[in-house]
Formats: structure tokens, sequence, C-alpha cells
């Protein structure tokens, strides 16, 4: 995947964790393209494209949680979720659980997601 040099520490270190963490996400994340980012200021979303040739993901899965972000920017912290429609990454959201989310965090961990499967 192709990231911009808009592209945050912490945007390339979730596409990062997810390409080493979710293995069945690493062929559609070197693949596609951010075609759409938008902040929310309560988190983040990226819209990808992904080619049509890229392997689907089986099982028709809806969503994949991505890494919890641990950072002192973040009293009670934030989570990723990768969403997918007909087999294919379509977006990424992350969210912090405070409704507030700074646009720029450097100091952070990112960890196993806390959300439930």
């Amino acid at each position: 995947m192709q990231l911009t040099n808009k592209s945050t520490k912490l945007e390339i270190e979730i596409i990062k964790w997810l390409k080493t963490n979710q293995l069945q996400l690493k062929e559609q994340l070197e693949k596609s393209t951010i075609i759409k980012r938008e902040y929310s200021g309560a988190g983040f979303f990226f819209e990808f494209s992904v080619p049509k040739n890229v392997t689907k993901i089986k099982n028709a899965i809806k969503r994949i949680n991505g890494p919890s972000i641990k950072s002192s920017l973040l009293p009670n912290g934030a989570n990723s979720i990768i969403f997918l429609e007909d087999g294919h990454i379509s977006t990424l959201e992350v969210f912090g659980y405070d409704n507030i989310f700074p646009e720029e965090i450097n100091e952070f961990k990112l960890c196993e997601n806390e959300i439930k499967k």
C-alpha cells in the first residue's frame, strides 16, 4: 500500500501491525490504495481501493479487529477495526474511547485489540 507523505507515524505503524498480526490482510494491504482519509475529531477513517484481481478474504467476514492504542494523549485508549465488503478491505476506522483523538500522536503503544471478536 502506498502511504503518502501525509501519513502519520500512528497510521504507518497500524498498517505494519495489521500486515504482521492479521496475515489474511497482508496481500490486500500491500496492493491497495488509500482513496480517502477523514479525521473526525474522535478518530479517523481510511477508505481503500483494492484491485479486483487480489484474492478475496473467505467466509464473508465483515470486520477484522486491528490493534488497540495506548497513549498518554488518549486517557482511556483507542481501538481500530478493518471493515470488508465482498471479501476486500474497504475501511479502516480508528477511534478513541473519550470521543477525542488528537490529529497526530507520536508516542503510543499498539497491542492486541480489546474488542471482543
